[in-house]
């Protein structure tokens, strides 16, 4: 009985502080949080993963809620950007659900696993370059056609170099066609396509690593917004837990915002690389674990 009484009690602190975290780390780097939320949810607090799922993608679109009101005041927001790229996240997340039914689960994983690998690699051969990037009054970057013509270019100012930089967004069509990938990917394996989309958007269209991922961060309550529609109408949505969770996750979310923006960008590009190989960690055992299961 007492242990029941304990468990009890401690419930609403275990949701608060993982919804804390989750969207600190999800304000930060523009992934959402919902790798941390749902194993915890699923594994360590014991709730049915299906509601696990639904509680995190509200709690996605509470980070983006709460961040983007933060990141668009600091101008690191490139809207242009975000719902040009969102047009082909939404589509392939349409798509990736549809081949969530067919595909092996076990194999997708390891794919992911290892694609984040690579990314985080490359990310943190490109630590010191991020710096010589944002130093420079522009982007060495050559301006594409589309976006010149749909005026995709901007710049920020940045609080850790006191200064506003310039930017010229480049590879648009690359972009465009990559990120299809990173919204097929989401719906298929269930981690955040924010752990590709602020790739493509730093290494392929050659935008600053806070502008992406702050633009990250908007795009992924777009696309979550339609998952949590979804579980709504199949009464998936668990209103017990959900009102602590998404206060957890907007003060979360709203002190990342504020210090992500402070942050050297070298330090921040470093912190994300670790970030991706943590969740290639929980993609490869998963993957490993549904294989082996079955």
């Amino acid at each position: 009985m007492c242990e029941v009484i304990l468990i009890l009690a401690l419930l609403p602190l275990a949701l608060f502080l993982t919804t804390f975290s989750a969207g600190f780390l999800g304000a930060m780097f523009g992934i959402g949080g919902g790798a941390i939320i749902v194993p915890i949810l699923s594994t360590i607090i014991g709730i049915p993963i299906k509601e696990a799922v639904a509680a995190s993608l509200v709690c996605v679109v509470a980070t983006s809620i709460a961040s983007s009101r933060s990141y668009i005041a600091q101008k690191l927001v490139n809207l242009r950007l975000a719902l040009f790229l969102e047009t082909n996240a939404t589509i392939g997340a349409i798509l990736g659900a549809f081949l969530a039914i067919i595909a092996s689960q076990g194999v997708l994983h390891i794919v992911l696993g290892l694609t984040l690998i690579a990314i985080a690699v490359v990310q943190l051969k490109n630590v010191q370059a991020e710096d010589d990037m944002v130093s420079m009054s522009k982007s060495q970057s050559n301006e594409d056609f589309l976006a010149k013509a749909l005026k995709l270019s901007s710049n920020y100012y940045d609080f850790n170099l006191h200064r506003t930089i310039e930017y010229q967004v480049t590879n648009s069509y690359w972009g465009l066609a990559t990120v299809l990938l990173a919204g097929t990917l989401s719906s298929v394996v269930g981690i955040g396509g924010g752990a590709i989309k602020v790739p493509i958007m730093n290494r392929i269209m050659k935008v600053p690593i806070k502008v992406s991922m702050a633009t990250s961060a908007f795009m992924i309550g777009l696309t979550s917004s339609i998952g949590v529609m979804a579980y709504l109408s199949f009464g998936l949505l668990n209103f017990e837990i959900l009102p602590l969770m998404v206060v957890g996750t907007m003060i979360g979310s709203t002190l990342g915002s504020r210090i992500m923006g402070r942050v050297r960008s070298s330090r921040l590009l470093f912190a994300f690389a670790i970030l991706l190989i943590y969740l290639a960690y929980t993609a490869l055992s998963k993957g490993v674990q549904i294989i082996l299961s079955g």
